[in-house]
């Protein structure tokens, strides 16, 4: 008997629509969030956004804060770093930080990062709880990744404050210059090559620091706690 190879089933065009249209709604809000903010987007208005009705809006998430937690939940499984080292075999420590910095630069830049950060920022009061878990699935680790550099710069300032300040500037350059469509900015986008000398002119060359191998605990902002508590 001749054996016939397994019949590949494909799935229907309104099936693969179906699949996608959880992200497809994901991104309509992340976008409405970071432009009106939480409390100012509607189900409706994302349901306009997303071109569907509000009842499809429902039929994949109970209400507006689980949606918010499910966009927490996908900005958490996309790291601010790649897991892959980055630059050659030959690359100095002052070169792989530029590539670090470029890199969390253009990750603040697009989704979800982008959105994900102004709407936490706004929302650290309400929702200390996805700030935390933001802070310690994404923030941190990329603080570690930094820190590990900065032990191998060198200089007198500890490598984890380094890795504070880097990517706190980052960062904050990034909320700064507005969202990656916004027409104007709040301030000028610095060139990522040019942020990045000026970051790491912060860390001298010269005798090595006394290290810290774990940041200090934080606790979790209050209710009315702004964007100073991160």
């Amino acid at each position: 008997m001749v054996s016939r190879p397994p019949s590949t089933v494909r799935p229907r065009p309104w099936q693969r629509r179906r699949d996608a249209r959880p992200g497809e709604l994901r991104s309509a809000a992340l976008r409405l969030f970071a432009e009106k903010g939480y409390g100012g987007a509607t189900v409706e208005d994302i349901a306009t956004a997303g071109g569907v009705t509000v009842g499809t809006i429902y039929r994949y998430f109970a209400d507006k804060e689980a949606l918010l937690r499910s966009l927490v939940d996908w900005a958490v499984t996309v790291p601010l770093l790649p897991a892959a080292p980055l630059g050659t075999p030959e690359a100095t420590p002052e070169d792989i930080a530029a590539l670090m910095l470029a890199e969390i630069w253009a990750a603040t830049r697009r989704e979800p990062h982008g959105d994900m950060l102004r709407v936490l920022v706004a929302e650290s009061g309400n929702a200390p709880e996805l700030v935390a878990r933001y802070r310690a699935l994404v923030l941190e680790p990329a603080e570690r990744t930094l820190a590990a550099i900065g032990r191998r710069l060198g200089g007198p300032i500890d490598p984890v404050t380094w890795a504070r300040t880097v990517l706190g500037s980052t960062i904050g350059a990034s909320l700064l210059a507005g969202s990656a469509a916004a027409a104007e900015p709040l301030i000028p986008q610095p060139a990522p090559a040019a942020l990045a000398a000026t970051l790491l002119n912060h860390q001298p060359a010269g005798t090595r620091s006394p290290l810290v191998e774990a940041p200090t605990p934080r606790p979790a902002p209050g209710r009315y706690a702004g964007p100073e508590a991160w």
